[in-house]
């Protein structure tokens, strides 16, 4: 068992501590924003792996909370927390699995450092499905594929959605061409650095009147001979009501074996969309397939999201939706899961 690994008495003091000190001087140049996801899920299918028919309850899957600080015109800071429920076990031996805050973001943000850049000194967003998950817009319905690799077939992908580090976001050519550059621990932000390797990350991306391409590489090196190595492919299009997307990722596990003897490779694609019915009301599609082991057989799975997003005020957001899934396995069924859920926003 796990014992308590997170300290909710110190984060809650610090963030009391940072508020109180905004609240005490001078509020201008603060920026307090907080987002949450909040879900009602129900099991419909019962003969598949992931369902029973029975399963169903509330459950909160992110709460943000931000504070931006701007310092003077090249500099600025940013301090993020998150929650997520542990399994833990408290001093006298009881489940005690809470929600819990922990630190996302805590970065100093120095720009024009080079011209047209920003440096980040700190933990930080990675570029791995930065612009795909900005283009998808619902992030609080699903994950983007890559990030949601293991919580479909159980396999890391070795990702995260930020890292320690420094990174270096900027444009070149008037702005036409934009690039994100990191080099991390590659422990990502809930994990101290375990080895002497760092990772390291570079997109690239362009938006023309609305289409959106980007290229991405990582690598992360795990002993002299071995390295894991990312690629990434996307291509979407975005006007006042539609907005389409296709995003592929391909990774090489080096040093980790598939069922013929060579390098792991994994995979996976999503195809979404997205069209406004009416100024409050959206219509969502995505389809993903995901393979955990390129060369093996029975490795996919596929999922189909359909969502209808209805927004009755502002930054809120109300979204029935149903997951449909068809697992890999000669005679696995299907499972199919309905979803309400809600989603709030301030700032």
């Amino acid at each position: 068992m796990i014992r308590k690994i997170t300290n909710f008495g110190k984060i809650s003091a610090m963030m009391a501590l940072m508020i109180t000190t905004i609240y005490a001087g001078d509020l201008e140049g603060y920026k307090i924003s907080g987002r949450t996801y909040f879900d009602y899920a129900h099991d419909i299918s019962k003969d598949g792996p992931r369902t029973n028919g029975q399963d169903n309850g509330f459950l909160f899957r992110r709460a943000y909370l931000t504070i931006d600080k701007t310092i003077d015109e090249n500099f600025s800071v940013r301090f993020r927390t998150d929650v997520d429920r542990v399994s833990a076990i408290n001093a006298k031996d009881k489940p005690d699995d809470k929600l819990r805050p922990f630190v996302k973001h805590l970065y100093l943000k120095w720009k024009n450092l080079l011209p047209s850049s920003a440096l980040y000194v700190g933990i930080s967003g990675t570029p791995t499905w930065g612009i795909s998950e900005k283009v998808w817009g619902y992030r609080g319905l699903r994950k983007t594929v890559w990030d949601n690799f293991k919580s479909v077939t159980g396999a890391s992908a070795s990702a995260s959605s930020a890292d320690v580090g420094l990174a270096l976001k900027g444009s070149l050519m008037d702005k036409k061409i934009a690039y994100h550059a990191m080099v991390a621990n590659g422990s990502h932000y809930s994990h101290p650095e375990n080895d002497s390797y760092k990772k390291a990350y570079l997109s690239v991306s362009t938006n023309i009147d609305g289409f959106i391409v980007e290229g991405y590489v990582d690598q992360e090196t795990k002993s002299p001979k071995n390295s894991n190595i990312t690629y990434k492919g996307f291509a979407g299009y975005q006007n006042d009501d539609l907005t389409i997307g296709i995003d592929y990722y391909s990774m090489i596990k080096g040093g980790q074996r598939d069922s013929l003897g060579n390098d792991l490779k994994i995979n996976a694609l999503s195809i979404f969309g997205r069209y406004n019915l009416t100024k409050n009301t959206t219509a969502i599609i995505r389809y993903d397939r995901y393979n955990s082991d390129v060369d093996a057989a029975n490795k996919e799975t596929s999922l189909i999201i359909a969502a209808l997003d209805y927004r009755p005020a502002k930054r809120v957001s109300v979204i029935p939706n149903l997951f449909y899934y068809t697992n890999p396995g000669p005679g696995t069924k299907a499972d199919i899961v309905g979803n309400l859920t809600f989603v709030w926003a301030f700032k």
